[in-house]
């Protein structure tokens, strides 16, 4: 993950534009009004202002990170997950028979959380992701998670291995989260994959969709 990129994601430098600006504009406006056609060499040093001026604004707009490339670094980071959370259940069943699986993903929100932007597809970004492959066996439910930091090297990880008979309920629990970006307050509805045992209750950051709805089903199913 390219830290020093998801920084400038979050804080973009207008240096280079403030700079550029002002060259390109009077560069311009001096060339293509032709104010100075009869002094070559002036000419041709308001030229080298024009270009200097155009060369600092297009590297000012293709130096920030887009939303894209952005979450592309998040894919590399967790493509991995399962064949890991699968590597990690195979030590403990040796030849275990894998069946539904699904990955709760998100971003988190709140405590814990140092930056954030509104991405221009809407989406609310910020320096912490949260990822938990799930998988079902005949034996049991693993959950492998993965917390990490996108501006700086911080991993953390958690291997549970959950008895069908030990759990209570499974839910998809959805919530608001006030957020502030700049001088804007807002709030973002956050949905969470609930596992309650009889020990403790686990919650996973996820989507609200049909896939986290259906994998509930299944493990509710598969204890029955």
């Amino acid at each position: 993950m390219d830290f020093k990129s998801n920084n400038r994601y979050f804080h973009r430098s207008y240096k280079m534009l403030y700079a550029g600006l002002p060259l390109a504009i009077i560069g311009g406006v001096v060339v293509f009004g032709k104010f100075f056609r009869w002094y070559i060499h002036v000419q041709n040093a308001f030229t080298v202002m024009f270009a200097v001026g155009i060369m600092l604004v297009l590297f000012f707009l293709v130096s920030f990170p887009r939303d894209g490339e952005f979450d592309r670094g998040i894919k590399n980071k967790i493509r991995d997950i399962r064949a890991t959370a699968e590597q990690k259940i195979t030590a403990l069943e040796h030849t275990p028979h894998f069946g539904d699986n699904y990955l709760a993903e998100g971003f988190a929100y709140g405590e814990g959380t140092c930056e954030l932007k509104r991405g221009s597809d809407g989406i609310f970004r910020t320096d912490i992701y949260s990822a938990a492959q799930l998988i079902i066996t005949v034996k049991r439910l693993y959950v492998y998670s993965m917390r990490f930091s996108t501006v700086k090297d911080e991993t953390e990880t958690d291997f549970a291995a959950i008895e069908f008979d030990s759990i209570q309920d499974v839910s998809i629990k959805e919530e608001l989260i006030e957020v502030t970006y700049g001088k804007k307050h807002g709030a973002v509805r956050c949905a969470f994959f609930c596992i309650k045992t009889d020990e403790k209750e686990y919650s996973f950051i996820t989507h609200a969709d049909s896939l986290a709805d259906t994998m509930a089903k299944k493990i509710l199913l598969r204890k029955s």
